[in-house]
């Protein structure tokens, strides 16, 4: 998630800006790197790696030569939210061998609410057993919404599987685990 951040130009020329990105109206609570950052000679600024459904609050000071302006008055916005409804879990196989090295890959599409990819966003996956192997691939969104996992057992059981983004629910997939005896026919 992510946000730009845009002012005006003071009078005068050659002026450089600097920009404080805070969680609070009071700006107590600075975003990491964001408390008296340079941005250069510009006029707008974006803001990425945020949570998403949280406000933030922006002020920037002008800078010329030795002189510094008073700050600006703060201003908020608002990353976009998760949608459970277009976010999706899947596994790209249902059966697995409960062998314990026999794995599926499932895949954990984020969707903000005006249904595009949610990227930066970390996600959990959660068994509803505690007996299964779950390798975090990639649990941080990337450009396309897509954090993966891979999991795995060495215990026969339908396991459920449930993303979550900042504790809330974005779906769920159910990987079979069969007997490790024999071969896996797919079909």
């Amino acid at each position: 998630n992510e946000f730009t951040a845009h002012w005006h130009s003071g009078p005068g020329t050659n002026r450089e800006y600097q920009l404080d990105v805070a969680t609070d109206p009071h700006f107590r609570n600075f975003l990491d790197g964001y408390q008296y950052r340079d941005v250069g000679n510009t006029l707008s600024y974006r803001v990425t790696g945020l949570k998403p459904a949280t406000t933030y609050y922006y002020r920037v000071r002008a800078i010329a030569g030795t002189r510094n302006s008073r700050v600006s008055s703060g201003r908020s916005t608002r990353t976009l939210g998760i949608s459970s409804e277009l976010s999706s879990v899947q596994a790209d196989e249902s059966k697995v061998l409960a062998n314990g090295n026999q794995t599926a890959l499932i895949t954990v599409q984020v969707v903000s609410e005006k249904n595009t990819p949610a990227s930066g966003v970390e996600v959990s996956l959660v068994p509803d057993v505690e007996w299964v192997n779950i390798k975090s691939i990639q649990p941080i969104t990337d450009d396309e919404g897509k954090a993966y996992f891979e999991v795995s057992s060495e215990v026969e059981r339908n396991v459920l599987f449930e993303g979550f983004v900042l504790g809330r629910s974005v779906g769920s997939t159910v990987v079979e685990f069969l007997n490790s005896e024999g071969k896996l026919i797919m079909g």
